[in-house]
C-alpha cells in the first residue's frame, strides 16, 4: 500500500510538472513581445510591491519587539549583501532603503547603502547619506569622509 502511494505521488508530480511546460513557454513568448515601456512599468510595479511588503515586515517587527527587529535587520542585511555580491545593486538598494528605516542609526549599513547607490549612479542620494554620517561622526569615520569627498568631486 505504501509503495502504491509513492508511485501515485511520483505520477502526479510528473504530470503536474509536464503540464506546466506550455504555460512557461507561452509566458516567455509573451514577455518577449512586451515593449521596453511595458517592461519598465512592470519593473516599477514589482519594486513598489516589494517595498510595500518590506515596509509591512518592518512595522510588524517593530511592534513585536527589539529581538524581532534585530532578526529582520540581520536577515535583510544578509539579503542585501548577497545581492551586492551578485552585482544586483538595484535589489540591494531596495532592501537597504527599508533596512535604513528599520535601523536608522546604523552607520555601517548607511555606508554600504551609499556605496550601492554610487554603483547605480544615484550620487545625490548617496551624498545625502554620507553627509548625514559625516555630521554625526565627523572625521572618526575616514571611509565615509573619503566617499563623501569622492562624491563631491563628481
Amino acid at each position: 500500500m505504501h509503495r502504491s502511494n509513492l508511485i501515485g505521488l511520483v505520477f502526479v508530480l510528473t504530470f503536474v510538472s509536464c503540464s506546466q511546460m506550455p504555460v512557461k513557454k507561452a509566458a516567455m513568448e509573451s514577455a518577449q513581445a512586451l515593449s521596453e515601456q511595458q517592461v519598465e512599468e512592470m519593473n516599477k510595479q514589482a519594486v513598489e510591491r516589494v517595498s510595500k511588503k518590506l515596509k509591512e515586515l518592518a512595522i510588524a517587527a517593530k511592534k513585536a519587539g527589539p529581538a524581532q527587529v534585530q532578526f529582520l535587520a540581520s536577515d535583510m542585511y544578509l539579503k542585501a549583501s548577497a545581492a551586492l555580491m551578485e552585482g544586483d545593486y538595484y535589489t540591494a538598494n531596495i532592501i537597504f532603503q527599508q533596512l535604513i528605516e528599520l535601523v536608522p542609526h546604523d552607520h555601517f549599513i548607511k555606508k554600504r547603502y551609499a556605496v550601492s547607490l554610487i554603483r547605480t549612479g544615484e550620487l545625490e542620494s548617496s551624498k545625502t547619506l554620507l553627509e548625514e554620517i559625516y555630521k554625526q561622526m565627523g572625521t572618526k569615520d575616514e571611509r565615509a569622509s573619503f566617499l563623501l569627498a569622492a562624491v563631491y568631486l563628481n
